[in-house]
């Protein structure tokens, strides 16, 4: 169990002197332990005895009329080692209408109220946890109440709850994490403002917690909605309503403006315009190596795909696929040029129809390099680099016999073709 304040002992309890010792120990929870002791000393006088010394003003006051004064101090000590102390000093009285019916009769009335009711005036200081209680530091009159929270005025130190004016205010309090302070939220509804001690002290938010205008209550950010509140979060950096962690990027399935925004590093649009300008996008998890970073992949919808590279892992895409992190297309995957190709391939073209209008010159497919005696389609197909008349030669273009030649230098053998044959388009044979 946790052992609350020992309040300060009321005036009904007073009368003489009186103390009593309290101790609560729990072996499981030393911090929640605690000795505690109150005492509270009270008493009665004559207001007419009281006023004796001053030799005239004792004949106003009738006799009947008295004061009954009480003063308690209670003590807390708790496990933790945090102090609470608590004195309170209560006064009260009841008047004797008695002794005024010789006043003027328009006066009865008000006096008569006086009268019939008791008078307790009371004086109350607390602290809390080693920290001055602004709530219990009170003056009091009957029912009517006035604590420190009430008067303008909130210095710095102000705990989770309490008053404030501005951000600053806001520290000290353990719930305010490892940070060590917190945020003055408006609580004075249509103005929205915390000037005048108008602010309560909330905790600073956490990453993924929202810190837009209207939950940090600041009406002028509202009106203005780019202005976000950055001071509501722990990492001071809000983006499109959320706060960010310690890095200033978001996680995935937040919103976002931008890739930046972004822990992914990537931004999806999540609208037909293909926009994620204010707020209008989604963070999303990037595609590995061969997946589809196109335009109607990313969402975008009649726009040139200018960023797909930040869909993609490895930051690269080409011909609409995400690459691997050599950022080369691998075998099988579409290309424009053999640049695009990985180590040892070669775009091989007019194996590939495309019916988006965006990326006309995306016609090829990554091969692996042929090795010599292969068919080809070029010389970039070849290893060697010397594609002859549909076969792959040496590094000198020879292929050997049997392979379709146009000129002898083609075959290794010097020979292309018979004496009566007319070579002239690799309608011919190397001969051996």
């Amino acid at each position: 169990m946790v052992l609350e304040r020992i309040p300060a002992p009321q005036s009904d309890r007073s009368a003489g002197r009186r103390g009593e010792m309290d101790l609560t120990i729990v072996p499981s929870q030393l911090q929640d332990s605690s000795l505690g002791y109150y005492m509270s000393v009270g008493g009665q006088v004559s207001l007419h005895e009281l006023l004796n010394f001053t030799g005239g003003l004792q004949h106003l006051i009738p006799p009947t009329i008295s004061l009954e004064n009480s003063v308690g101090v209670s003590f807390l000590l708790r496990g933790n080692g945090k102090l609470d102390v608590g004195v309170k000093s209560a006064l009260k009285t009841q008047l004797n209408c008695r002794y005024f019916t010789e006043w003027a009769s328009e006066v009865m009335g008000v006096m008569k109220e006086l009268c019939d009711s008791k008078h307790e005036i009371g004086v109350q200081f607390q602290i809390t946890q080693n920290k001055l209680d602004r709530d219990l530091t009170r003056i009091t009159y009957n029912n009517f109440v006035w604590s420190l929270n009430d008067l303008p005025t909130c210095p710095p130190g102000a705990w989770v709850d309490e008053t404030c004016d501005t951000d600053s205010d806001c520290q000290g309090d353990p719930k305010y994490g490892h940070k060590g302070y917190g945020f003055c939220k408006s609580i004075n509804g249509l103005l929205q403002t915390t000037q005048g001690c108008l602010g309560t002290c909330i905790p600073l938010k956490k990453a993924g917690e929202r810190c837009d205008s209207f939950t940090a209550s600041e009406i002028w950010k509202q009106l203005h909605p780019w202005l976000e509140a950055d001071n509501l979060c722990e990492s001071q950096d809000c983006l499109c309503g959320t706060c960010t962690d310690d890095s200033h990027k978001l996680a995935i399935g937040e919103g976002c403006s931008k890739n930046a925004d972004c822990k992914s590093g990537y931004c999806l649009s999540e609208n037909w315009h293909g926009t994620t300008a204010g707020c209008l996008g989604k963070c999303a998890g990037q595609v590995d190596a061969g997946g589809d970073c196109s335009a109607s992949a990313a969402g975008i919808w009649g726009l040139p795909w200018e960023d797909a590279g930040a869909m993609c892992s490895s930051g690269t895409c080409i011909c609409d696929t995400c690459t691997g992190y050599d950022r080369k297309a691998s075998e099988g995957s579409p290309c424009a040029s053999d640049d695009d190709c990985f180590s040892g391939g070669h775009c091989e073209k007019g194996h590939r129809v495309r019916a988006a209008l965006l990326n006309l010159g995306c016609g090829g497919v990554c091969r692996r390099k042929a090795p010599e005696g292969s068919s080809c389609h070029n010389d970039a197909s070849c290893i060697s680099g010397e594609c002859t008349c549909g076969t792959c030669g040496d590094s000198n273009g020879r292929v050997g016999s049997g392979n379709w030649c146009r000129k002898n230098r083609h075959c290794k053998s010097d020979q292309c073709g018979s004496w009566w044959h007319v070579c002239t388009a690799c309608n011919c044979y190397c001969r051996p």
